[in-house]
C-alpha cells in the first residue's frame, strides 16, 4: 500500500513540476515572442513572424492595423479576401499570385503560407500590397512605416506641431493616404479631438501658436494648415481654440472678410485695364489703376478676387491674414492685410489695408 501511495505522490509531484516547467517555458516564449512595430508601436497580431528558408514571413492580418482592410477567410478555396474601399485583394495559400478585382495583378516574392489557421505573407511584399515601407533584421526586429497609407488611430507619439510654449502640441489622429483626417490637441494635461481635415504636405506641416490674441489675458491656441500650394497659389485654413475647455472659436475666413470689406471693379477700356478698389471701415480708402497695353487675349476678372494666395499668422498677439489681390488667373496686383479681433461672432477683421505691388504703383491714378 505504501508503495502505491509513494508512486502516486511521485507522479503527482512530476505532474506539478512538469506543469510548472511548461508554464515557465510558455511564459518565457511569450516574453521573448517577436513583435511587429507599426508606426512606432507594437501591434497585436494572430501569430508571429518566422523564417521559411531565407524568406521572412509576417501575419497578413497585420495590414489591418494600418490599412482599411476587412478580412474574410474562404475555407473551401483556402484563400484570404481583403476588402478595402479601393478594391478587393485575394491571397491564396500556396500561391504567389495576387488577385485584384478578379484579375491576377502581380506576384509576391514567395508563396502565401497557412500555418495554424493563420495566413502569412513575405514581409517584402507588404510594400507591393500597401505601399508601406518595411525594415527588418530578424524576426525580433520588423518595423513597418505605413506613411501615407496609414489609417492608424493608435495613441499618437510624435506631434505634428508644437507651440512656442511646449505644453501645447498637435497630433494627427487619423491618416488616410495623402490626408490627415482628425487631430488631437494637447493643452497641458488636457487632450481635445477635432474632425479637421488637411492634406499631408511634408514641406508645409501644420503651424501651432499659443498666444493671447483676444486680449483677455489667457492664451488661445491657433492652428494653421496649408491646404494647397503651387505656382501662383497658396491657400491656408485657420482654427482658434480656447484651451481651457477645448471649444473652437469661429474665425471669419479671408475670403468671407473680403466680401464684407472690399468693393472693386475691373474693366477693359480699349487696351487699358482699369481697376478700382474701395475698402470699407471707419476710414474708407480707395485706389484706382489704369494699366496700359494689356494683352487682348488675357482674361481678367470683373472684380478683384481673394482666395488664390492666403497666409494666416500670429504677430505680436494679433491674428492677421494676408491675401493676394487677384485680377486674373495667378495674376495679382497687391496684398490685402486683415487684422482680427474677437467679437460676438468670433474672430473677424477690425481693419484692412491694401498694399499694391511696387510695379503697379506707377499706374495708380492719384
Amino acid at each position: 500500500m505504501k508503495s502505491y501511495i509513494i508512486a502516486g505522490i511521485t507522479s503527482l509531484l512530476l505532474i506539478v513540476i512538469m506543469s510548472q516547467l511548461l508554464q515557465d517555458r510558455v511564459q518565457a516564449q511569450d516574453e521573448a515572442a517577436p513583435i511587429v512595430i507599426v508606426d512606432g508601436e507594437a501591434v497585436p497580431s494572430p501569430g508571429y513572424p518566422f523564417y521559411s528558408g531565407d524568406i521572412l514571413y509576417v501575419p497578413a492580418r497585420v495590414m489591418g492595423t494600418y490599412y482599411p482592410y476587412t478580412f474574410r477567410w474562404d475555407n473551401a478555396e483556402k484563400s484570404l479576401q481583403l476588402d478595402a474601399p479601393d478594391g478587393v485583394v485575394i491571397l491564396k495559400s500556396g500561391s504567389r499570385e495576387v488577385t485584384v478585382h478578379g484579375e491576377a495583378l502581380f506576384q509576391l516574392d514567395a508563396p502565401v503560407l497557412l500555418r495554424q489557421g493563420h495566413v502569412y505573407i513575405p514581409v517584402d511584399s507588404l510594400s507591393s500590397l500597401t505601399g508601406a515601407e518595411v525594415t527588418y533584421r530578424s524576426i525580433e526586429d520588423v518595423t513597418i512605416t505605413s506613411g501615407s497609407v496609414s489609417i492608424s488611430v493608435r495613441e499618437p507619439k510624435e506631434p505634428l506641431a508644437t507651440a512656442e510654449d511646449s505644453s501645447y502640441k498637435l497630433y494627427a489622429a487619423l491618416k488616410d493616404r495623402q490626408n490627415y483626417r482628425g487631430f488631437i490637441l494637447e493643452a497641458g494635461a488636457a487632450r481635445y479631438s477635432y474632425d479637421w481635415q488637411a492634406p499631408r504636405l511634408p514641406s508645409y506641416e501644420p503651424v501651432l501658436h499659443a498666444e493671447d490674441v483676444d486680449g483677455d489675458g489667457q492664451p488661445e491656441v491657433v492652428v494653421i494648415f496649408t491646404t494647397g500650394t503651387g505656382t501662383g497659389l497658396h491657400m491656408e485654413e485657420i482654427h482658434v481654440v480656447d484651451p481651457r475647455d477645448g471649444q473652437e472659436i469661429p474665425v471669419l475666413s479671408a475670403e468671407q472678410a473680403a466680401d464684407e470689406w472690399i468693393e472693386s471693379r475691373i474693366t477693359l477700356e480699349g487696351s487699358e485695364l482699369v481697376i478700382d478698389v474701395k475698402l470699407k471701415g471707419e476710414t474708407p480708402q480707395a485706389w484706382s489703376f489704369r494699366i496700359p497695353d494689356v494683352e487682348p487675349g488675357d482674361h481678367y476678372n470683373s472684380q478683384v478676387g481673394v482666395g488664390g494666395v492666403i497666409y494666416y499668422d500670429v504677430d505680436g498677439g494679433k491674428l492677421t491674414a494676408e491675401a493676394a489681390a487677384n485680377i486674373g488667373f495667378a495674376n495679382y496686383i497687391g496684398d490685402f492685410e486683415f487684422e482680427y479681433d474677437r467679437s460676438e461672432r468670433g474672430f473677424e477683421p477690425v481693419a484692412v489695408t491694401f498694399h499694391p505691388f511696387p510695379e503697379f504703383e506707377k499706374y495708380r491714378i492719384r
